[in-house]
């Protein structure tokens, strides 16, 4: 499922169950009194505003606001790898189930998401980002390149809305103060065997 389907399907459930959605809204620091964390701080709409909570959950992902205020992030101190994560249409695949392709120096996932619609994550060294360039062009020399994947990619395949990300690892200075906690992403992630996303396992550092 594409999150563009699924991000709105969980805000639906979550505003269902009682959250209340505030639009326009956008954290950049967390409000303390007293040794502890109270709110946060940001812009709402164009001007500054601030939100009291007894709780502040820092649930905003890798590039977390939260994590940084809280103390900083780290690069994992031995995992340097990135993903390039995008759409290939026309790609010959299994229909009911994803497939993982792993070679001696990336690791690769297909994913269906619709008739014709396959989308497709590999995991590499962080020196591709330099040797490799950007784009459709790069992503598909990388993919061609996978063992198993490559002899899948024919003439007619079309890559599309190429992303890359990283690096990927890495680790906050703190997951808790008085008043805030960090969860998820932003409570800190190592390499994923796929890319990034609601697939993968996300272990918490000590």
């Amino acid at each position: 499922m594409r999150r563009t389907v699924l991000d709105p399907r969980l805000l639906n459930l979550a505003c269902a169950a009682g959250a209340t959605l505030e639009t326009g809204f956008q954290a950049s620091d967390l409000l303390r009194h007293n040794g502890r964390v109270i709110g946060v701080r940001g812009r709402a709409c164009g001007h500054w505003a601030e939100r009291r909570a007894e709780l502040v959950v820092g649930a905003d992902g890798r590039a977390s606001v939260i994590a940084a205020r809280l103390g900083g992030r780290w690069p994992h101190p031995w995992l340097d790898r990135m993903a390039w994560v995008g759409y290939l249409e026309g790609l010959p695949r299994e229909v009911a189930y994803g497939e993982i392709f792993q070679a001696a120096d990336r690791s690769a996932i297909l994913n269906p998401i619709g008739p014709g619609l396959t989308n497709v994550g590999i995991v590499t060294p962080w020196k591709h980002a330099d040797v490799s360039g950007a784009g459709a062009a790069a992503f598909t020399r990388l993919a061609t390149g996978t063992p198993g994947l490559g002899a899948r990619i024919g003439p007619k395949a079309r890559v599309c809305q190429v992303r890359r990300l990283g690096p990927l690892a890495f680790r906050p200075a703190r997951l808790s103060a008085p008043g805030v906690i960090l969860v998820g992403d932003a409570s800190g992630f190592l390499d994923p065997i796929e890319g990034k996303g609601f697939l993968r396992r996300c272990a918490v550092p000590n």
